[in-house]
C-alpha cells in the first residue's frame, strides 16, 4: 500500500473521500488544519512520518511542522496544490472576522458585503436589497479579473495548477461559494493531482460533501459583465448550511434576516 496524506482547509478531506470510495492501493488520510489548535500541529505532523506521498497546501509558518516550508526539510516526496479560492464568480460574497472568531450570518459563516456595509451605514433595508439588484457590472469585471490575477500569482510554485479549470467557460459552475468548489470541480482537479503523482486511478461518484454547506447565488450583474449561460432574470436565492436548517432564503428575507442578525451581534 502507498501511504499518502492530504494537507490543508475542507477541500482536502474531499480528495481524500473521492479517492477511497474507489478500490486502490493507496491508504489515504486527510488532516484539515482548520479543525487544528497550534498546540495539535506536532501530534498531527507525526502522522506523516511513514507516508511516501504528501499532498499539501501551501501552508504557512504558523503551522509549524505542518508548514510547506518545514514538510519539504523532513520529506522527500511532497507535491503542491492549491488551497481553491476565487471571488471573481461572488464578488459580494465575504467573511467577516478573523478565523476562528467569524461572525456569523443566517447563511453561516459568509456574508453579503454589500448587506453588511448597508446595514452599518444605517440604510434602510429596500436601499441594501437595491444595492445587490444593481451590483456594479464594472465591479463585478475588476473583482473578477483581480481575483484572476491572484489565483495565477498564487499558482506560482504549485505543483498542479487550477487555473485553467477556474477560469474555463464552465467555471461559473464550479462554486458554491468563493471557496467552496463543486464536486465537479474537486474530481477535474483530483484527476490532475492523481496524474503528477504518476499515479492511475479513477474515482467513483460519491455525494458532494460541501453540497449541505452554504450556497451563495451568482447576481444578475454577474451573469451580464461575463456573460454566462445563464437566465439573469432568475430569483436570487441563498441557502444555509444544513447544520443550522438548510433554509433558502429569497434576496428579501436573506436581508431582513442579516438586518436582524447585525441589530443583535453589532448592537
Amino acid at each position: 500500500m502507498i501511504k499518502v496524506a492530504f494537507i490543508g482547509n475542507c477541500q482536502v478531506d474531499v480528495y481524500r473521500r473521492l479517492i477511497n470510495a474507489h478500490e486502490s492501493n493507496l491508504d489515504v488520510f486527510s488532516i484539515e488544519v482548520w479543525r487544528l489548535r497550534p498546540s495539535d500541529f506536532e501530534l498531527a505532523s507525526n502522522k506523516l512520518l511513514d507516508c511516501d506521498l504528501i499532498v499539501t497546501q501551501p501552508l504557512s509558518l504558523y503551522y509549524g511542522p505542518l508548514a510547506l516550508e518545514n514538510l519539504r526539510g523532513t520529506h522527500k516526496n511532497v507535491l503542491t496544490i492549491h488551497n481553491i479560492y476565487f471571488k471573481g464568480y461572488h464578488p459580494d460574497c465575504e467573511y467577516i472576522g478573523p478565523m476562528g472568531k467569524r461572525i456569523k450570518s443566517p447563511i453561516g459563516d459568509y456574508h453579503s458585503k454589500v448587506t453588511h456595509q448597508a446595514f452599518k451605514k444605517g440604510l434602510s433595508l429596500d436601499k441594501a436589497i437595491d444595492e445587490i439588484l444593481n451590483f456594479s457590472t464594472d465591479r463585478v469585471r475588476s473583482i473578477f479579473d483581480e481575483s484572476a490575477d491572484e489565483l495565477r500569482r498564487r499558482e506560482i510554485g504549485i505543483d498542479v495548477p487550477v487555473t485553467n479549470l477556474v477560469l474555463s467557460e464552465c467555471g461559473w459552475s464550479y462554486f458554491f461559494t468563493f471557496n467552496h468548489p463543486t464536486l465537479e470541480l474537486h474530481s477535474r482537479y483530483l484527476e490532475a493531482i492523481v496524474k503528477a503523482l504518476g499515479l492511475k486511478l479513477s474515482f467513483n461518484t460519491i455525494s458532494d460533501p460541501l453540497l449541505d454547506h452554504t450556497h451563495f447565488p451568482i447576481y444578475p450583474s454577474v451573469v451580464e459583465a461575463l456573460g454566462l449561460p445563464l437566465n439573469a432574470k432568475e430569483d436570487i436565492t441563498f441557502t444555509s448550511p444544513k447544520s443550522i436548517g438548510g433554509h433558502i432564503y429569497d434576496l428579501a428575507s436573506f436581508c431582513s434576516a442579516c438586518y436582524a442578525s447585525y441589530a443583535i451581534i453589532l448592537a
